[in-house]
């Protein structure tokens, strides 16, 4: 059993590794990065919600990626909502900049802000003739909503994508910044329908490694996964935590990141 684990433990470590090395690269090619999270409303990361739930928040983050960044001058988007396994739209996931987001944009970004009123359709804003500097910076927030219906799917994957007419230009550069020269970051999302909601559900939405849905990440949790590992199945509540079809090392290692919540 030990030994066992620890394999586990190696071969996530390796994927690890690998991982930090094409985001590195990435950074390295790319002139702007805009990525999207799915959180609930204390701001905490959330990765699965139960079908029909209304109660949860998306943020755009947007970062210069230059060596020597200045920060984002101009930053318009479009983001939609797909099933994880296909190209195909997920109706029902609706995105908006709601009046229930007080203060839908960042204090960066305090400029031709947009109010698209049913989807994330150019959305954006431009922060101001000083630079704002290097790092991430939170964009806009929008209210995220899920009803999916009898046979959606299990998966729903957050895209940021570029938009049509409204363009990117960071501060210092007199061009806009081309779509394959933005790092689009997107997220998954687990969806529960709500017949397989487990009796120790405390709310509507979990965090990474909350298979049970009790706002803790645990022993519990950890029995769950483990007697599922190495079978397929595409419910969250078997312990497929990355939407891939499977209970594997790779879920295994996403629980353990984030190992002790709520306890």
């Amino acid at each position: 059993m030990l030994f066992r684990v620890f394999l586990i433990a190696t071969v996530g470590f390796i994927s690890s590794f690998s991982a930090t090395a094409d985001a590195q690269v990435a950074k390295e090619i790319k002139k702007v990065r805009y990525r999207v999270e799915v959180v609930d409303f204390d701001g905490v990361p959330i990765a699965a919600v139960m079908d029909s739930s209304h109660a949860f928040l998306v943020n755009v983050h947007v970062e210069d990626l230059r060596p020597k960044p200045q920060g984002a001058f101009v930053a318009y988007l479009d983001v939609d909502a797909r099933d994880n396994n296909s190209d195909d739209f997920t109706f029902g996931f609706g995105f908006t900049l709601n009046h229930l987001v007080t203060d839908p944009y960042g204090p960066l970004f305090p400029n031709a802000q947009s109010f698209p009123m049913f989807d994330a359709d150019e959305i954006g804003a431009v922060s101001g003739f000083f630079p704002i500097g290097g790092g991430e910076k939170l964009l806009c927030t929008m209210l995220g909503g899920v009803n999916l219906g009898f046979g959606g799917p299990r998966c729903v994957r957050v895209n940021p994508n570029p938009a049509e007419t409204r363009p990117t230009v960071l501060h210092g550069s007199a061009t806009s910044v081309s779509p394959n020269e933005i790092d689009f970051q997107s997220v998954k999302v687990a969806v529960i329908p709500v017949s397989e909601r487990p009796s120790t559900a405390i709310g509507s939405t979990a965090v990474m490694g909350d298979i049970n849905f009790d706002q803790k990440v645990d022993s519990a949790d950890f029995g769950i996964l483990i007697s599922n590992l190495f079978t397929k199945t595409d419910r969250w509540v078997d312990g497929d935590l990355n939407c891939d079809g499977g209970v594997d090392v790779s879920d295994y290692n996403l629980l353990l990141s984030n190992w002790g919540y709520g306890t």
